[in-house]
């Protein structure tokens, strides 16, 4: 099961790369009924896997279940999707870890390479150019009001589509998604803003 947002990265304020991405990873950190450890050990429990990732154009939810758990897993896959609590706590903690691995990449080669291939392609002001997971000072900078602010804005069930594949009849598993994700509002989702690549303005061998 698959709930796939339409925002990601793209909707990152200019000086805050990396929220969409920070977002995502907090979404199993605890919600309004349950602590990060409760859904982990939930999750164990059941025996399913439940994780939550962000892209340039969207964000996912995704749930790997058995059969047998399907409401309880559902139950916990609504609960992250819909009632994050985004707890402070968790955040620092979680801040941390992101800006462990942005300093790790200084040493990696590749990653270094592709990021200065972005920005030369398409520009600091274009969102591809841009790391999307973000740099050192953004994510330093991102704060727990404008994480709960992205997730507000974009995680609308008008902006979002819920795939399911597995030994399941469609009109069941409708059932089962309008009873747990009947009571989402719907609000206008902001465009994103459309820029063309400035590209490299000379060629530098």
């Amino acid at each position: 099961m698959l709930l796939q947002v339409r925002s990601g990265g793209e909707g990152d304020p200019a000086n805050k790369m990396g929220t969409a991405a920070l977002v995502a990873a907090m979404l199993t950190e605890g919600t309004t009924t349950r602590t990060a450890l409760q859904i982990a050990d939930q999750a164990s429990f059941l025996g399913v896997e439940l994780n939550a990732t962000s892209g340039w154009e969207q964000s996912t939810v995704s749930l790997h279940t058995p059969i047998a758990q399907l409401d309880s897993a559902l139950a916990l896959f609504a609960d992250v999707s819909l009632h994050p609590s985004f707890p402070m706590s968790d955040l620092e903690r979680v801040r941390k870890v992101r800006l462990t691995a942005l300093q790790q990449v200084r040493d990696r080669g590749p990653t270094i390479a592709d990021r200065a291939f972005a920005a030369a392609v398409f520009g600091d002001k274009h969102p591809y150019g841009r790391p999307l997971a973000g740099t050192e000072g953004s994510m330093a900078s991102i704060s727990r009001d404008e994480v709960q602010r992205f997730y507000t804005t974009y995680y609308r069930p008008n902006n979002a589509t819920l795939l399911v594949v597995g030994d399941v009849r469609p009109d069941d598993v409708e059932r089962r998604a309008r009873e747990i994700f009947g009571g989402w509002a719907r609000e206008a989702v902001p465009s994103q803003p459309t820029s063309s690549p400035s590209g490299p303005k000379e060629r530098q061998w």
